[in-house]
C-alpha cells in the first residue's frame, strides 16, 4: 500500500496513527485530518498535517501534506512563555493582579494577593477591585487608570489600601497596561510595605529623641557652667555677711535653690550623655 510504501518517511509513533486512518477510510470511508511527525529523505523531523478522503467505489485514499513544523515550534515556545508566566505570577512574593482597565473587574490574582488581601480566588473574580473597596482613596486608582493610558509610567507609587478585615496596609504600587482578548487589562503588582513603613517611623522617632538627648545635654553643659560660677559667688557673700541677718538667710536660701537646679541641670546632662 501507500501507507508501506512510505513507511521510512513516517516516525515510529506516527506510522500506527496513519495506518489506522487509512484503513478507516478504505473500510468504512472516514475522511481523515491528522498532524503527526515525518522524517524527510534528508533525515530531518517534520510536522506536517494531513486531511485525506477515500473512494470506496475504487477503494482509493488520496489528500494532502501541510507543513506545520514552524507553527508546532511557534505553539510550543508560546506554551512554554505561558508556562513560565504562570509561575512567575503564582509564586512572586508580592499581591499580582489582572483587572480590567475600565471597571477594575479581577480577570486572574495570585496567591500572595489572597494572602495580603484576605479575599479567596474566588471571592475576587466575582468582584472588581472598586466593588471590594480596596482602593482607600479611589481616585488615585482612577489616576493610575489615566496616567498609564496616558503613557507615564507608575512604579514603585506608595498607596493605601483596604484589606477583607478593613485594615489598612501601605503598598508600594507598580502597573502597567497590557492587552488582552477581553479587552484592555492592567497587570499590576502590590508590595506590602507597612511594618517596614512603621519600623522606618519608630528609627526616625528614636532618632529625633537621640538628637533632642544630645541637644539637652549641649545645653545642661552650657547652664552648669555658670549656675556653678553663682553658687560660689553667693558662698563667698554668705561668709562676708553674718548668720543671723535677714540678708544672710536670703543668701542661703538662693544658694540651696541654685544647687537643686544645678543638680537638676546635671541630671539632664547625663540623661543626654547616655541617648
Amino acid at each position: 500500500s501507500t501507507v508501506e510504501q512510505g513507511g521510512n518517511y513516517y516516525t515510529p509513533a506516527s506510522l500506527p496513527i496513519i495506518e489506522r486512518a487509512v484503513q478507516r477510510a478504505v473500510e468504512q470511508g472516514d475522511p481523515f485530518d491528522l498532524e503527526f511527525e515525518i522524517i524527510t529523505a534528508k533525515g530531518n523531523l517534520r510536522s506536517v498535517h494531513a486531511i485525506g478522503s477515500a473512494d470506496l467505489a475504487r477503494r482509493k485514499v488520496s489528500g494532502f501534506f501541510q507543513d506545520i513544523t514552524e507553527r508546532k515550534k511557534a505553539e510550543q515556545s508560546l506554551r512554554q512563555s505561558e508556562e513560565k508566566f504562570s509561575k512567575a505570577f503564582q509564586t512572586s512574593p508580592y499581591a499580582v493582579t489582572i483587572t480590567h482597565a475600565e471597571d477594575g473587574r479581577f480577570v486572574e490574582v495570585n496567591e500572595a494577593f489572597t494572602t495580603i488581601a484576605g479575599y479567596t480566588r474566588e471571592e475576587a473574580l466575582a468582584d472588581s477591585s472598586i466593588g471590594l473597596k480596596m482602593w482607600v482613596n479611589e481616585t488615585e486608582r482612577q489616576r493610575v487608570v489615566d496616567d498609564l493610558r496616558a503613557g507615564r509610567a507608575v512604579a514603585g507609587h506608595e498607596y493605601r489600601f483596604r484589606t477583607k478585615s478593613g485594615k489598612e496596609i501601605m503598598g508600594l504600587f507598580s502597573a502597567q497596561i497590557i492587552r488582552l482578548s477581553r479587552g484592555t487589562c492592567i497587570f499590576s503588582s502590590i508590595n506590602d510595605i507597612t511594618e517596614s513603613k512603621h519600623a522606618q517611623g519608630v528609627l526616625v522617632q528614636a532618632e529625633r529623641l537621640a538628637a533632642v538627648g544630645r541637644l539637652a545635654a549641649t545645653l545642661a553643659h552650657e547652664i552648669n557652667t555658670p549656675l556653678q560660677a553663682v553658687v560660689g559667688c553667693l558662698g563667698l557673700a554668705m561668709e562676708a555677711l553674718p548668720k543671723d541677718t535677714e540678708a544672710g538667710w536670703y543668701l542661703s536660701v538662693a544658694t540651696e535653690e541654685l544647687e537643686r537646679a544645678a543638680r537638676i541641670v546635671r541630671r539632664i546632662r547625663d540623661l543626654g550623655r547616655q541617648g
